[in-house]
């Protein structure tokens, strides 16, 4: 699963359409075909599994990427901000890391995306630590 599916997998999930809706839009995001009625009940098997799996990187990122902004953050609108730009900023953030197009960054696999948003946020709690530690000493 790439990042751009990921993105779109959450959005077809979280979407009040009815399963229906949602059964074929999965198999339109990840393999670029809505199936036969026909189909339908071979691939129930799958649909679940995609399930399962979207479940279980909505658990991993709300427990190991998760951010308390700033009283500061709080105040400049990173609530609002996140809002209106969502996952945008997360592609727009990575590209200007790596110097490249963002259309490259959603093509990147999930796993690599976690990895890095996980190591980028460990590390700054670290320097925050850090940070901290030398204030306390001047």
């Amino acid at each position: 699963m790439t990042f751009g599916q990921r993105i779109e997998l959450g959005k077809i999930f979280s979407s009040s359409d009815d399963e229906l809706l949602k059964f074929e839009n999965v198999f339109v995001c990840l393999h670029g075909y809505k199936p036969k009625l026909t189909e339908y009940h071979k691939l129930t098997t799958y649909f679940s599994e995609v399930a399962e799996g979207i479940a279980h990187w909505v658990n991993a990122e709300t427990i190991m990427l998760k951010y308390e902004p700033t009283p500061e953050q709080k105040q400049a609108g990173i609530k609002a901000l996140s809002k209106s730009i969502g996952e945008m900023g997360t592609v727009d953030a990575l590209a200007e890391k790596y110097g490249i197009d963002p259309d490259v960054v959603l093509s990147w696999e999930y796993a690599k995306v976690f990895g890095i948003l996980f190591a980028d946020l460990e590390k700054a709690k670290y320097q925050k630590r850090y940070n901290k530690i030398i204030d306390k000493k001047k």
